[in-house]
């Protein structure tokens, strides 16, 4: 399927158009509500930060009232921020983060690619990801705005895939095994032996099991 621009830009400002307008305004709100935290917290922070100062212009013996006057202000900034503004901020944010998942991601792939089906809550198996012995296995795996559909006659399926693991102890090391784009392609062609294609700067922690493969030479 082939679109002209006037075509696009109709679709554009009939379906995308208004609903980014309305989820922008929904940005909007998350920041101020993001700015208005920073300084209810920040102010009292910098009196209890800065206190040394103001003792200076009180009188001997009520020093402590500085030190302690701010610190009673940081707790109750935090907690005032954390229900006024922090837990609806995330609740904000997450749901703007699926409305435009749901409404704006979903209606490009309807016009991009109308013979697919996208789902932002669901991913590839982690079953099928592995299948291929391209990844390491080790670590917590994570997948999600999946897209099935067809090239053709040829049946795809691609989904954004993370998959990472940390070593214990006090020099604690995150790997990161794969982040990005996996595809699953089925080609309906019956393969004899198993071919695998790396470049050869690979991490050994990226890597899955190369047992029973030979390199081949260029």
């Amino acid at each position: 399927m082939s679109m002209d621009k006037a075509e696009v830009d109709r679709l554009y400002d009939s379906v995308l158009a208004p609903k980014i307008a309305e989820l922008e305004g929904l940005r909007l709100q998350l920041r101020r509500s993001i700015t208005r935290a920073v300084i209810l917290v920040i102010t009292p922070f910098l009196l209890f930060w800065f206190g040394g100062l103001v003792e200076i212009v009180l009188p001997a013996g009520f020093g402590f009232l500085a030190s302690g006057l701010g610190i009673l202000l940081v707790f109750a900034a935090v907690i005032f921020v954390g229900f006024r503004d922090l837990i609806p901020g995330v609740t904000s944010y997450l749901n703007y983060r699926q409305r435009f998942k749901h409404e704006v991601v979903s209606e490009i792939f309807k016009i991009v690619c109308p013979t697919a089906t996208y789902d932002p809550d669901q991913g590839v198996p982690e079953a099928l990801f592995d299948e291929p012995g391209l990844f390491n296995t080790r670590g917590s795996f994570k997948s999600d705005d999946r897209v099935r559909g067809k090239i053709g006659a040829t049946p795809f399926e691609a989904a954004e895939v993370q998959r990472q693991y940390s070593t214990g102890g006090r020099n604690r090391t995150t790997y990161v095994v794969f982040k990005g784009l996996f595809f699953h392609i089925d080609f309906n062609k019956t393969v004899r032996g198993t071919t695998v294609v790396e470049p050869e700067s690979a991490p050994s922690y990226r890597v899955g099991d190369r047992d029973g493969l030979s390199p081949v030479l260029r």
